[in-house]
């Protein structure tokens, strides 16, 4: 934390030291053929890698020091424009560019030509256009991942659990960012029923592709604007612009899709909306048996030079059916309905060419509802539900029945970000500095585990007990953030990007000592880790270019990690059955042994990045080559814990110090730990 302070302290020290007088910029808008903005363009500056991308009415601005620059202009599916252009000491140079189409249409369906293979950033990723996207049909987040390198690719469908795997990594480890703002499965509780995600990564799913603009997967070391990761990080952005309605269906022998979308322009407001229903059939022999998606989105944005201020509300109501199968004796059922409702704002500031304000806020609640059933049967069952370690009287139940229970969470997800971007130059060299702050609040105050204690939903030594989910704390991740990114000419053009995140999970106090070295400044229960991490890409020649990367990014543990369940052994140490019609007539005894499964003390795991690439464009076609090495430590693991609990007998009953025991049990329960 000490460094972390200090690497602050000397950014902003320098930054208000030089002065910035002595610069000039290049400002533009870049258009198609038919006069349509270029959203997100890429500008740079060749010779010094200075560069920005077009805002969303297609306009951008550079600063640069006065000097005669190559200014390249690409887009994908269009041809890269290149110009000669001398920015002036405090004027500035108007550029306008027309970027010819490369792409072709067969139908509805856009072909998209790629002409421009090295990448503009030093970050290892792919980006995936939405023209690729509706060359594929894909119907949710999973399909668009299959277009990345080395992910097989398969029929679209909606019928299991789908969740991002970046370079072999575990899917808990995947950030998704939904226009800026982190997707956290931290707060859910909906362990073991059907296909969960509960303690693992986001089920893709839930994402519409219909109403995505565009996908960067960061497969390498990203900026330290990014945190809660490990493996990778995916960057999606949906649709704002005013488009007009659309209707689009898709069928597939498992899948049937319907989507509408529109946009309209009030004044300088632009309002989008998208509609999706996706269903697609798990056993087509039975009604019902599979998922549905229903899933809404309203944008409400508007630009100007001076600001910008984008609203999002979302809306998502998901099906995950298991229908009983009629003529199965174990009558197996099960389902997972999700209603989620979101609202995101994000608001940015720009005071000038050098000083940037962005803040982003987020209020995500979604109401889950799992529930599970199959037959119980046995001759005659002890029943117990004491919740405390202990020997009490048993009930005894006759014959089969069908036991069942639900799982109700309600997940609350907060989030809030601020972060102030600046610029200066030191000689010939841009500095872009970054710093921020992130805030996010996580916690579940659902129902929990509801069934009927007379009846549980299953029986063995080890059997449920109703759990509330109110009493489990929140869980708050509080992270600290500062990068620089420097570019220009040194013998060739190049790229630095270097910075720090400082990830706490869950803050339990203030440590003055942490100024000075000695111990965290901001204590946590779950860990504070500082994460550094640096890129660095050189051109070579105007075709090649190598590209290194060190950094460290840290993962916070899940609330059901942290609070499992207990779990109970009950021993029946004594039963007698008389007469199954008559109750008092019948006695047994329980013996109730309670493990703690939950975990406090576990902390966030690490992994350590190393990277080498090489990339070389040819005039067709682009290779690039990456060596890299990932080493996690203290992962997530569950592990076996050995236990031993007894049956007993009472011959005084009720009294019990004349117990003795007649028989030991060894057997064991899981519990998350770090590996190592």
């Amino acid at each position: 934390m000490k460094s972390f302070l200090t690497l602050l302290i000397i950014i902003l020290s320098i930054a208000n030291l030089l002065p910035q007088s002595n610069t000039g910029t290049i400002t533009g808008k870049v258009t198609d053929e038919k006069g349509e903005p270029l959203s997100f363009a890429n500008i740079i500056l060749k010779e010094t890698n200075n560069g920005t991308a077009a805002d969303k009415k297609g306009e951008f601005k550079i600063i640069s020091r006065p000097g005669k620059f190559t200014i390249e202009v690409s887009f994908i599916g269009h041809e890269k424009v290149n110009k000669s252009v001398e920015v002036i000491s405090n004027k500035n140079v108007s550029l306008n560019f027309v970027l010819k189409s490369t792409s072709f249409e067969i139908g509805t369906i856009e072909v998209v030509a790629k002409s421009d293979f090295l990448p503009i950033t030093p970050e290892t990723k792919t980006t995936i256009s939405s023209s690729e996207i509706e060359h594929m049909q894909a119907s949710s987040l999973n399909d668009v991942m299959k277009l990345t390198p080395g992910v097989e690719t398969t029929n679209p469908t909606l019928n299991n659990v789908e969740k991002a795997t970046i370079r072999s990594g575990d899917a808990i480890g995947t950030q998704i960012i939904l226009d800026g703002i982190p997707i956290s499965n931290n707060a859910n509780l909906q362990v073991g029923v059907g296909y969960s995600t509960a303690n693992s990564g986001i089920d893709l799913r839930s994402i519409p592709a219909e109403n995505i603009i565009e996908v960067e997967v960061i497969r390498g070391i990203p900026s330290v604007q990014y945190g809660d990761l490990t493996d990778g990080l995916l960057l999606v952005k949906t649709k704002a612009s005013a488009d007009i309605p659309k209707v689009k269906m898709k069928y597939n022998p498992q899948l049937y899709e319907m989507n509408f979308s529109a946009g309209q322009s009030f004044g300088s407001w632009v309002l989008n909306g998208n509609f999706n229903i996706a269903s697609s059939d798990r056993d087509i022999r039975i009604e019902g048996d599979g998922y549905t998606r229903i899933a809404a989105q309203l944008s409400l944005e508007t630009d100007s030079e001076e600001s910008n201020f984008k609203n999002i509300f979302y809306f998502t109501r998901a099906f995950d059916e298991f229908k009983e199968k009629p003529g199965y004796a174990l009558r197996e059922a099960w389902y997972n309905r999700d209603v989620n409702v979101k609202y995101t704002a994000d608001y940015s500031k720009i005071f000038d060419s050098f000083n940037k304000l962005s803040t982003k806020l987020s209020v995500s609640f979604t109401k889950q509802n799992s529930y599970d059933q199959r037959l119980v049967s046995r001759d005659n069952i002890v029943l117990s539900d004491r919740i405390t370690e202990g020997s009490q009287e048993g009930r005894i139940v006759f014959g089969s029945y069908l036991g069942s229970k639900n799982i109700k969470g309600d997940v609350w997800n907060i989030y809030a970000d601020a972060n102030y971007n600046f610029k200066f130059f030191v000689d010939d060299y841009l500095n872009s500095i970054l710093f921020g702050i992130t805030y996010r609040n996580d916690f579940n105050k659902g129902e929990g585990i509801v069934f009927d204690p007379f009846f549980p939903p299953s029986v063995s030594i080890t059997t449920p007990r109703l759990r509330s989910y109110n009493a489990i704390p929140e869980y708050t991740i509080l992270s600290l953030y500062a990068e620089d990114r420097i570019t220009g000419t040194l013998i060739k053009p190049f790229t630095l990007q270097a910075g720090v995140r400082y990830e706490v999970y869950r803050p339990d106090g203030f440590n003055a000592k942490g100024f000075i070295g000695k111990g965290d400044l901001i204590e946590s229960k779950n860990g504070s880790f500082l994460n550094p991490r640096i890129t660095f890409s050189m051109n070579l020649t105007k075709d090649s270019q190598i590209r290194l990367g060190y950094g460290v990014t840290s993962k916070s543990p899940s609330l059901g990690m942290i609070f499992a369940q207990e779990r109970y052994y009950d021993i029946i140490d004594t039963v007698s059955v008389v007469n199954p019609q008559y109750p008092d007539s019948n006695f047994s005894i329980v013996s109730t042994f309670i493990r703690e499964q939950a975990n406090s003390e576990i902390k966030g795991y690490t992994q350590k990045k190393y990277e080498i690439s090489f990339d070389q464009q040819f005039e067709f076609m682009g290779l690039s080559f990456t060596v890299y090495k990932n080493k996690s430590d203290g992962m997530f693991m569950s592990f076996g814990q050995p236990t031993v609990y007894y049956k007993r007998a009472f011959p005084n009953w009720p009294d019990q110090s004349s117990a003795s025991i007649t028989r030991t049990y060894l057997d064991s329960y899981s519990q998350y730990a770090n590996n190592g």
